[in-house]
């Protein structure tokens, strides 16, 4: 139930659906001892933070335990995980996407209204400072902020019209790059972040992690699951900007990008180039369609959060790769997506905190015959 911690007595209303209760807390009628106060004024009525009113090290247990429950539930594997992997637990997030509300910034409630921000305890400090001077600003139906690792601030505006006036209100709050109707991106300004020694650029239009502080962790665990080899050729599928592929690079005989996304291929390709890699090769098209696995011996996969289905990973039980990393931000699907195999099994499992004080939980799995 949201909002609630195990252990907890409450009091609820509940309206009944077709084959379920929706139900919500009225009173809390005796707390478990796992709870604590949360820290966010809007903690509650957003629906961001639902972990927030649960201890730090009770929040990464049940974590654990999502995870194994969903993986026996729903793939009929038990087998233990390595652990959770964390960093900081607040102001982790560079990139955050605003609605508008009396002219401000806002977010959705769990009612699906928007209201006014008071505080953010997750999104990235210079965000909070840059999104507190934001004010006045009509006709934006929603703004995306993102900083990278130079503390620059790249602004998205999506609107129904020109946002001339708008843009030069966020160029006083101190965004830096501003892409609105009628300002479009030039293809100049690139975010930029490094993993390791990868010196790596994002277009505003590409997907990249939102909790930076972890990726080079979770390259590592990547790196140290797939066990890289120089006679490798590996297959990074759902590719973004190259991260894993270019990280894995240096050991390994070649790696494969598969990206659809047509900003985050070329992104991939001048990362290969920035960071004079040669043995890479950069293809657009959409996983589901490459087909040529020929010499491929191991791949790594990161799907978004409906997961890749059967058809996929059928085709790679019946192909010959010794080693599949799967990364996924939805247990149930990753499950389901397991479930699939038959020559493949989960080996190893390691779970990543990406999103703390959230429901959502970050999965590495290695599968090997």
């Amino acid at each position: 139930m949201p909002f609630s911690a195990p252990g907890d007595v409450v009091k609820v209303e509940c309206k009944g659906k077709n084959d379920y209760e929706l139900c919500k807390i009225v009173k809390i009628l005796e707390p478990s001892p796992d709870r604590v106060e949360p820290k966010c004024p809007h903690f509650g009525l957003c629906g961001g933070c639902t972990f927030q009113h649960i201890k730090r090290e009770k929040e990464l247990l049940y974590k654990l335990s999502i995870v194994k429950e969903t993986i026996n539930r729903i793939g009929k594997f038990n087998i233990d995980i390595d652990g959770i992997i964390t960093d900081k637990d607040s102001h982790y997030r560079n990139k955050v996407e605003y609605s508008f509300f009396r002219r401000k910034p806002s977010f959705y409630s769990v009612d699906n209204k928007p209201f006014a921000i008071k505080e953010c305890i997750i999104e990235d400090s210079l965000i909070e400072s840059v999104r507190k001077k934001i004010s006045d600003m009509g006709g934006v139906k929603k703004l995306i902020l993102r900083r990278d690792a130079r503390s620059k601030v790249f602004g998205i505006i999506k609107g129904v019209r020109k946002q001339r006036d708008n843009v030069e209100k966020l160029k006083r709050a101190g965004v830096d790059v501003i892409i609105a109707p009628g300002n479009k991106w030039t293809g100049e300004d690139f975010l930029e972040y490094e993993v390791g020694d990868l010196k790596l650029i994002v277009s505003p239009f590409s997907f990249f992690q939102v909790n930076t502080g972890m990726i080079e962790k979770m390259a590592v665990v990547v790196s140290d699951f797939i066990q890289p080899e120089k006679q490798d050729i590996i297959l990074d599928a759902f590719s973004g900007v190259g991260t894993f592929g270019l990280f894995l690079a240096r050991y390994v005989k070649k790696t494969i990008l598969v990206e659809s996304n047509e900003y985050a291929f070329k992104d991939s390709i001048y990362n290969k180039k920035r960071n004079f890699i040669e043995n890479v090769n950069s293809i657009l098209s959409p996983v589901e369609k490459f087909r040529d696995y020929r010499y491929i011996n191991k791949v790594i996969i990161d799907p978004p959060r409906e997961g890749i289905g059967r058809a996929f990973m059928e085709m790679i039980d019946n192909s010959n790769i010794e080693k599949m990393v799967y990364i996924s931000c939805n247990p149930a699907t990753l499950s389901r997506d397991m479930s699939f195999l038959k020559r493949l099994r989960p080996k190893r499992i390691m779970l990543f905190d990406l999103f703390p004080m959230t429901y959502h939980i970050e999965t590495v799995v290695l599968l090997t015959p």
